[in-house]
């Protein structure tokens, strides 16, 4: 190589041994805090899954009397 390059190469070095080193530390983090999710699901029971709550488009309101008799007589002829 020429001095050039190992001039360049040389602070290029230093980066990239700086740059693998912290992206060692952080994978190394990010395995122990999965390690530890995974400790802690294993030692706690899963939430019982609550029942959805109707919202309210879901809620069933009774048809007044005077529509049910209408749909009953539309029944009736064939229309419904």
């Amino acid at each position: 190589m020429s001095e050039k390059t190992q001039m360049a190469f040389l602070f290029m070095a230093d980066t990239i041994r700086r740059d693998a080193a912290a992206y060692a530390e952080k994978c190394a983090n990010y395995q122990n805090a999965a390690r530890r999710r995974a400790e802690r699901s294993r030692a706690e029971p899963a939430p019982a899954a609550a029942p959805p709550k109707p919202g309210p488009e879901e809620e069933i309101v009774p048809a007044p009397a005077a529509i049910r008799r209408q749909l009953e007589a539309l029944i009736r002829e064939g229309r419904g």
